[in-house]
């Protein structure tokens, strides 16, 4: 979860120009987004180094769902080619080779 209490937490902290530097149509919408860990407070050029070193980066926080989910996919293959024997496959992959490179008998 965010350290913050509340998405107004956030946006006291905001210039509140409302400028879409961020993308965000708002500074709100903005605040809205790092509360639910979306994005993070560094994205704001308003906001110093001390504010987002005092409340933590995204990175600090929990993971979204697709963050998880990557995590996932990429630990299933590395698992699966930790079971792959890759000297097997490349002897096949050599014969296959010879086999397309030999001229054929007509």
């Amino acid at each position: 979860m965010s350290k913050f209490k509340n998405v107004m937490q956030v946006f006291k902290l905001l210039e509140k120009t409302n400028c879409r530097k961020c993308n965000k149509p708002t500074c709100l919408a903005f605040a809205a987004a790092v509360f639910q860990v979306q994005v993070s407070l560094s994205k704001c050029s308003f906001v110093d180094e001390k504010t987002v070193k005092t409340y933590g980066d995204k990175n600090d926080k929990r993971k979204t769902g697709s963050e998880q989910d990557y995590q996932k996919a990429v630990s299933y293959l590395k698992e699966q080619i930790k079971q792959t024997d890759l000297e097997s496959r490349a002897k096949i992959l050599v014969q296959i080779k010879i086999f397309q490179l030999k001229p054929s008998i007509a």
